[in-house]
């Protein structure tokens, strides 16, 4: 399988520092350090991020020009594949439906469009944001509605997703309180924002620490944890009503057997899909292993990613009693 690198050449852009997202503390403590890049912890609320960042402007043109794994023949066959829509879409459709009717759904940063076609089939009426010009035409080709670009240049009216879906981008984001105070704008009242971003407070930095695959310096600006996504998204208004963490990665597990000496970096989402090519009976086990690793990883919050639903609250002078205490559900996705 042709492999396409993260990589991106830095050197060529001006970076400023920044304060930490979450509580806009200045003080910060070295964390670790990846292909020339730091990651610094906050002192304040232990956030974990990149302080010297390129532009957003820069970020933009980056990520408009690249071209990902996500459009690879093996990556694409897996991803709109009726077994990954059974195994892993339709469970977070579901999650979604527990909160709210459907409707109007946005999915910003939409890659090839996998997850806006399963809404659409799940009957959502969905619609795909995007920035990667190869991804938008592979959006496209599958009947997936479309727009590049990104999200605070559309003007979508007020008060009008029924739900807003994020998966593996919220880490990508310099200015992650800008786009969850749009997000809050477009929500109807009583709307839900689903989000899956990387644990750095999970198994796979406790087993591989900077050589964990989450620890992308050039395209993870911040790597957060169930403590400090918490309190970012409840500081822009939202009530959490889920949040749980998942799965320890193959990738993961075979790096930590392999040592330090030979470790490389692996692209997980791409390894999985080979495999759904290669051997559907041992993606099927693979999944099947989940539910016996998902539930201490759920009770521990060491699961190498974070899935969290937030919603933008009904009426704000009531006040939610699901945002009192954090619910871990059980339920393995």
């Amino acid at each position: 399988m042709t492999e396409i690198s993260h990589k991106i050449d830095y050197t060529q852009f001006k970076t400023h520092a920044v304060p930490c997202c979450v509580c806009g503390s200045e003080k910060h403590e070295f964390f670790c350090t990846k292909d020339g890049m730091d990651y610094v912890t906050c002192c304040q609320c232990s956030h974990v991020y990149i302080r010297n960042q390129v532009s957003e402007t820069d970020l933009l043109s980056i990520y408009s020009s690249r071209k990902s794994h996500h459009n690879l023949n093996d990556k694409l066959k897996w991803d709109f594949s009726r077994m990954k829509a059974k195994l892993y879409y339709d469970k977070l459709l579901k999650r979604i439906g527990k909160y709210v009717d459907q409707g109007p759904l946005l999915d910003i940063g939409c890659s090839n469009g996998s997850f806006a076609r399963a809404a659409l089939d799940g009957g959502w009426d969905a619609l795909g944001l995007e920035l990667e010009e190869s991804s938008v035409a592979t959006a496209k080709a599958h009947g997936v509605k479309v727009i590049q670009g990104e999200l605070h240049s559309q003007s979508f009216p007020d008060n009008h997703f029924h739900a807003v879906t994020m998966w593996n981008l919220f880490e990508h984001l310099s200015e992650p309180n800008a786009t969850l105070k749009e997000i809050y704008r477009i929500l109807k009242p009583g709307g839900v924002c689903a989000m899956c971003v990387p644990n750095i407070r999970s198994i796979g930095w406790w087993m591989l620490g900077p050589d964990w695959h989450s620890v992308e310096p050039q395209i993870h600006l911040n790597l957060f944890s169930t403590k400090t996504l918490s309190l970012l998204v409840r500081s822009n208004g939202f009530h959490v009503r889920h949040q749980v963490t998942l799965d320890i990665k193959p990738a993961t597990i075979s790096a930590w057997i392999k040592g330090k000496s030979s470790r490389k970096t692996s692209n997980h989402a791409a390894s999985v899909a080979g495999l759904a090519q290669k051997s559907p009976a041992k993606m099927r086990l693979l999944f099947g292993l989940r539910q016996i690793t998902n539930p201490p990883l759920i009770l521990t919050h060491s699961g190498e990613d974070i899935f969290c639903t937030i919603q933008k609250p009904k009426d704000k002078t009531k006040r939610n009693p699901f945002d009192k205490k954090l619910r871990c559900s059980r339920l393995v996705m």
